[in-house]
């Protein structure tokens, strides 16, 4: 069978392409890439294909996304993203993962304006084993959101999206790069500080204040208002939050 393992898959293999599928339709796009839902011609299973149009970026950005392959090579965890496959060409480079029906939690969170704190307190503690799990293995996810996160057709949730994450991060190792989201901003994000794996609590801290009261905790329209409230605004719990919560 043509369609390979992950774990025997190397980043590029002559024997897969993207001729071994049938596109089916458009299920995400981002800055970066587009997801399709694909059948599999051979075992006919549908799978979800990111594409990368390499002509789109600089041959640094190129290698940045051949990380995040070697990331998801290295992950297996039941709330992290599948990789079962990926391969790349002159002008692509595509990565085969399982499909998620159940939408983005964003969406969720949209629908439903907020969620009752035992919803969120499940998706929290969903993720939480997540990054625990990255953590153990020294990986820093760096983008934590609710875009970022898949629900499948059993109601459990996948953190996918690894194009921010650095390797090799401890507690006690420090990294400087500018990135993430401008709502999920750390303070030490913001002033440059340096962060570590604490970084990613914090977002889980964000995350869940966001999934209880339908915004992020400091959010403004105004990006440079929200960020001086991220360093100096003293964060206000809504008074229908429980104490246990708070």
């Amino acid at each position: 069978m043509i369609f390979i393992d992950k774990t025997a898959m190397p980043l590029t293999h002559t024997s897969i392409s993207v001729c071994d599928f049938e596109l089916e339709r458009l299920i995400g796009k981002g800055g970066f890439s587009r997801v399709f839902s694909v059948r599999n011609l051979h075992n006919l299973k549908v799978y979800a294909m990111k594409i990368i149009k390499k002509s789109h970026f600089s041959d640094e950005a190129i290698n940045k996304f051949r990380k995040e392959v070697e990331v998801l090579k290295a992950v297996n965890h039941p709330f992290i993203l599948k990789m079962n496959c990926c391969f790349e060409n002159n002008d692509y480079i595509c990565i085969i993962t399982d499909i998620y029906t159940g939408g983005e939690l964003f969406y969720h969170i949209c629908k439903d304006h907020r969620f009752s704190e035992k919803k969120a307190k499940f998706y929290f503690v969903e993720t939480l084993l997540g990054l625990e799990y990255l953590h153990q293995n020294k990986i820093l996810y760096r983008d934590l959101k609710p875009e970022n996160i898949l629900i499948d057709s059993e109601g459990h949730l996948r953190v996918a999206d690894f194009g921010l994450s650095k390797t090799n991060i401890g507690y006690d190792t420090c990294t400087n790069s500018f990135c993430g989201s401008p709502e999920y901003m750390s303070p030490e994000m913001l002033t440059k500080a340096g962060h570590n794996l604490q970084l990613d609590l914090y977002c889980l801290g964000v995350l869940l204040y966001e999934m209880v009261t339908g915004l992020p905790p400091f959010y403004s329209e105004n990006r440079e208002i929200m960020y001086q409230n991220i360093l100096k605004k003293t964060l206000v719990f809504p008074s229908y939050l429980s104490n246990s919560l708070t």
